[in-house]
């Protein structure tokens, strides 16, 4: 499954920051938005609608105010004649149907094309809601395919249930499946957590009598377990009993889904001040067929931070790479899911993008983080807003990606919705930035120089570990070159900088113990010395 966003045609210089040179991303299309106020909060999809194999960008523009302009959606088809012309469009039917406004994308019907789906009154009179399925294919176009009333899934109210994320295919039966809150029938203030079943549309509970007004997420993370079928995650918080937080993984089967089939990641009895119950999929970021997920790390009320934590048939444990923004602080926002992935330098391996639309006073700025057989939390690239729109909040939403350009390499859209003030006279805009083959880990140039034995391999534990830890082990797997001492055991910072060398007494031992380090919290480069000869590497991480 593909998140979704926006896009249009404007070159301009974009300031980035990494540690290799050749990291960049061009922006190959701006698109402005119709009218003002026209591309705030906005949803998109980058799905092949059409069948042609190139993905094609999809997203709303909504209705003006005073009214002239109703809403509409527009589908701009991918390929090496991209531009910012819309191929497809569909004008809402009236003034408070406002297409668009939750838009979803995913193969629901199962038929191996790419759909959208979206929420919004069918009838003018009544305002009555119902779910607008668009089905994809050879010759697709906008005009609805299939229609549900809200009332037809079970309770008499005209917005019971809100569709929230495509949360892949869980009972593996071929169609994508749909997160959801659900309005309980008795109640406006008591709502549920429900997924919608593509290909069939019934809707099965998950989480029942949610308070409305607490924190609720149910998020797409693949196949974290490994079992070949989509996982998704839900993570609540309620509003009048703080303390009881939870992060659960439901786990997918073939066939059926099982509510009971979930495993805890973490609760307030394991992570008790982590109540930032979330898990967002960013594919498979190590490559070792299991989905990864983004989620949050709280150790004390004043000390958190964002990790990778890799999918595993052990979780919830399993191995997590702490995100490292320094000294960039703000490139992620979890609150309005600003996180998606794709490869966009096309090694093969999934690289996550994140942004936040209110970073540096609310102009936005956007962080990537590039996967590999051996991944860290180090941002490897970080792009800030165009010059035509320094301040509309860059990177509002879920970033958008897919090959638009059909180059082979994915490619990521960002919305700039508004300006800072959050006023309404501004169009808005869409950036699309096109991926590239010469994007590198930045940290790679750190281990240039390290001329690693045949299997060696260097461990430093406990990994990660907190800023109050009195010692590590360390243990060198393999044989170390003969004759050569003293042996020492450097730390190096990401950057490449010498912090200190902790000398090993006796001479060539290949596992012991090091002392306290005085290491302040992030991702540093343990390297094992003989000589002057670098034998092994590793990273390790204090929180």
């Amino acid at each position: 499954m593909k998140p979704t966003k926006l896009m249009f045609m404007i070159l301009f210089p974009i300031w980035f920051c990494g540690l290799t040179a050749q990291n960049h991303m061009e922006l190959i299309l701006s698109i402005q938005g119709a009218h003002e106020n026209s591309l705030a909060y906005i949803n998109m999809a980058a799905i092949d609608f059409n069948a042609d194999g190139y993905d094609d960008l999809i997203f709303p523009q909504h209705r003006s105010t005073p009214l002239s302009v109703l809403a509409k959606i527009h589908c701009y088809f991918g390929g090496p004649n991209f531009d910012g012309i819309p191929d497809l469009e569909y004008q809402g039917e009236f003034w408070d149907q406002d297409p668009g406004a939750r838009l979803l994308s995913g193969d629901f019907n199962g038929d191996g094309y790419e759909d959208i789906v979206d929420s919004v009154p069918i009838d003018e009179a009544t305002l009555q809601m119902g779910l607008r399925f668009y089905y994809g294919g050879p010759g697709a176009d906008l005009m609805p395919d299939h229609i549900i009333p809200m009332a037809s899934l079970g309770t008499p109210f005209s917005s019971e249930l809100i569709i929230r994320e495509n949360i892949g295919d869980i009972n593996n039966d071929g169609c994508d499946d749909i997160g959801a809150f659900h309005i309980t029938p008795d109640s406006l203030q008591t709502w549920s957590i429900a997924v919608l079943f593509g290909g069939t549309y019934q809707v099965a509970t998950v989480v029942d009598s949610v308070i409305m007004g607490s924190v609720m997420y149910i998020s797409y993370v693949g196949d974290v377990n490994g079992d070949n079928i989509d996982d998704f995650a839900v993570g609540y918080d309620p509003q009048f009993n703080p303390g009881n937080h939870s992060l659960t993984l439901y786990c997918g089967n073939d066939g059926y889904f099982d509510p009971l089939d979930r495993i805890v990641l973490y609760d307030a009895t394991t992570e008790p001040y982590n109540d930032y119950p979330f898990a967002f999929g960013i594919g498979d970021f190590n490559g070792d067929g299991f989905d990864d997920y983004l989620s949050m790390w709280v150790t004390e009320p004043n000390n958190s931070g964002y990790k990778i934590k890799v999918g595993s048939n052990t979780l919830p444990q399993s191995q997590e790479y702490i995100i490292d923004m320094a000294p960039w602080t703000q490139l992620i926002n979890v609150y309005d899911r600003e996180v998606s992935f794709g490869d966009f330098n096309g090694d093969g391996y999934s690289d996550m993008v994140t942004s936040d639309h209110v970073s540096g006073f609310w102009r936005g700025a956007v962080g990537l983080w590039l996967g590999g057989a051996n991944p860290n939390g180090v941002y490897d690239l970080r792009i800030t807003p165009p010059p035509v729109s320094p301040t509309y909040q860059f990177g509002w939403g879920t970033p958008a990606v897919g090959d638009f350009n059909g180059d082979g390499f994915d490619d990521v859209a960002f919305c700039a919705p508004q300006s800072q003030s959050g006023t309404s006279n501004y169009n808005g805009w869409v950036h699309v930035y096109a991926g590239n083959a010469q994007l590198a880990d930045t940290t790679v140039e750190n281990d240039d120089n390290i001329m690693q034995t045949e299997a060696s391999k260097l461990s430093i534990f406990p990994n990660p570990s907190s800023k109050n830890q009195h010692e590590w082990n360390y243990l060198l797997e393999g044989e170390l070159p003969v004759g050569l001492t003293p042996c020492s055991i450097d730390i190096y910072n990401i950057r490449g900088q010498l912090l200190t060398i902790y000398p090993i007494s006796n001479q060539e031992s290949k596992q012991g113990t090091l002392g306290e380090l005085s290491l302040a919290q992030g991702l540093y480069i343990a390297v094992y010395k003989a000589g002057t000869q670098k034998v092994a590497t590793t990273k390790f991480t204090i929180k």
